[in-house]
C-alpha cells in the first residue's frame, strides 16, 4: 500500500509572522502611506516600497525582519507586484509637486484620528 501525499498541514514550528503579532502591526504601519490600489478591482493593491526598505523600516520600529519575511507579509496581506512603467515627463516638473501628496497624507491622518475619537 502506497502512501498518498497529505493535503493537511502537519505540526512543526510556527512562522515568525505567527509567533510575533507586532510584526504584522508594524508592517501595516510602514505601508500605511505607501499603499495604492486599482479602483476598478477591489482587493488589488500594491506598494511603491521595495522589500529591503520595508524590512529596514520595520527594524526601526523594533521588529527586525528579513526581506523574505516581508515577502510573506505582502502575500498574506494581498499585495501584488507592480512593475513600474517609465514614462517621459511632459514639460517641466512643478516645484511643489510633492506638496499635494503630503497634503493628502496629512488629511488622511486627520480624518483617521477624528474617526477614532468619534468611535470612542
Amino acid at each position: 500500500a502506497g502512501s498518498a501525499p497529505h493535503s493537511k498541514k502537519r505540526g512543526g514550528r510556527k512562522t515568525l509572522i505567527e509567533q510575533d503579532l507586532a510584526i504584522e502591526a508594524n508592517f501595516c504601519k510602514v505601508l500605511e502611506d505607501h499603499t495604492a490600489g486599482d479602483p476598478m478591482r477591489v482587493g488589488v493593491k500594491w506598494t511603491n516600497l521595495p522589500r529591503r526598505l520595508i524590512a529596514r523600516r520595520m527594524g526601526e520600529l523594533g521588529t527586525p525582519v528579513s526581506r523574505h519575511i516581508v515577502s510573506g507579509l505582502l502575500k498574506k496581506q494581498g499585495y501584488r507586484r507592480r512593475k513600474a512603467l517609465k514614462k517621459k515627463t511632459m514639460g517641466p516638473r512643478h516645484p511643489d509637486r510633492n506638496a499635494q501628496f503630503e497634503n493628502i497624507s496629512r488629511l488622511k491622518k486627520k480624518l483617521k484620528s477624528e474617526c477614532i475619537k468619534s468611535v470612542q
